[in-house]
């Protein structure tokens, strides 16, 4: 299949408001969605997807890489994507909370968490329905926790994020995402 036939296919299963000026019938819509975490090891269509939907650029984590496409299960349409990753070595906030120091972070306890390296939605579902709320809520679920498991044998028991928007970000408000603090790094 040919990149532009692959952008065509993949454009048509995203899901979309029917009529995005009818507030009523888009919340309708979006109350009747039964979102479905889908484990994928299709790398070249996540990625397509991935870039379809986000502006920010996707470099994969050295390590782990687990993918998930999120869609709708009625219509099979695509809400998002996730990628939870092998977890940064270093995050001050997360070690100071956990009160953990390297030595015996690395000793194997790093592999028991990961990062959600993507949590992408697709929008208007994402800004102005809180559907990236709805991933980030998804990364934790326990479909995400057994491939975890499955595909590296350790038991996930904590997952990061960082925010691309400082303070101001999708994780707000979320009862088990906590903020921790700022990390030193810096994303163009």
């Amino acid at each position: 299949m040919s990149q532009i036939t692959s952008l065509d296919v993949i454009s048509n299963q995203l899901w979309k408001p029917t009529d995005i000026n009818n507030l009523e019938q888009t919340i309708q819509e979006i109350n009747d969605l039964e979102p479905i975490v889908e484990y994928t090891q299709d790398n070249a269509k996540w990625t397509l997807v991935r870039q379809g939907i986000s502006s920010m650029e996707f470099v994969a984590n050295p390590g782990r890489n687990i993918k998930f496409f999120v869609k709708d299960s009625v219509t099979d349409k695509y809400l998002g994507v996730i990628c939870i990753s092998s977890d940064f070595l270093d995050l001050t906030p997360r070690d100071n909370y956990i009160g953990w120091d390297r030595e015996r972070k690395t000793k194997k306890m790093i592999n028991h968490t990961a990062i959600g390296s993507t949590i992408v939605p697709l929008q208007p579902l994402g800004f102005n329905y809180t559907g990236g709320k709805l991933l980030a809520l998804l990364c934790l679920s326990d479909k995400v926790q057994e491939i975890w498991k499955r595909e590296y044998g350790d038991t996930m028991v904590g997952v990061t994020t960082t925010s691309l928007y400082g303070s101001f970000s999708q994780y707000q408000n979320l009862k088990y995402w906590k903020k921790r603090g700022h990390s030193s790094g810096s994303v163009s």
